[in-house]
């Protein structure tokens, strides 16, 4: 039990990043805020297609529960994992897609044209505070800027 839900957090955290790369991105294109329609559309293109790539990393020749998308690291994927990834990507489109693009407008900062999205705050807010798939942990520093 104790072991799914490190995964559920892992893939969560994953998730949110796919996510907030997608939403960037789209924002950056647009140069405004991402309307919840297109958020939307955005969200479900990335979990029909964006999570192939994930699986768990080796180490010692087990599979442990981190998750990563890197082709340098031989992973397990496929299978019940894939099944997994998917399975709680359409969990988090269906029950907090509005709760998401909120939040993601939130982690922005500065006008559109130079604009840092942290991806740290987004991953704490929906995988911790809005899904509770994450116990409370302190916060990493990733950002991606406009």
């Amino acid at each position: 039990k104790t072991k799914m839900k490190a995964f559920k957090c892992a893939a969560c955290q994953d998730i949110v990043k796919e996510i907030h790369v997608a939403m960037f991105e789209h924002r950056r294109k647009k140069a405004k805020a991402v309307p919840p329609d297109e958020a939307e559309e955005v969200l479900e293109k990335l979990c029909e297609k964006s999570l192939g790539t994930y699986g768990l990393k080796f180490q010692d020749g087990l599979p442990t529960l981190e998750l990563t998308n890197d082709s340098k690291w031989m992973k397990a994927s496929g299978g019940w994992v894939q099944q997994r990834l998917e399975a709680l990507c359409g969990d988090l489109f269906n029950d907090f897609s509005e709760s998401i693009q909120r939040e993601f407008e939130a982690s922005c900062k500065g006008r559109y044209g130079d604009t840092k999205c942290e991806l740290d705050t987004l991953q704490h807010r929906v995988c911790e505070a809005v899904t509770k798939l994450c116990p409370k942990s302190g916060k990493k520093n990733n950002s991606a800027e406009l």
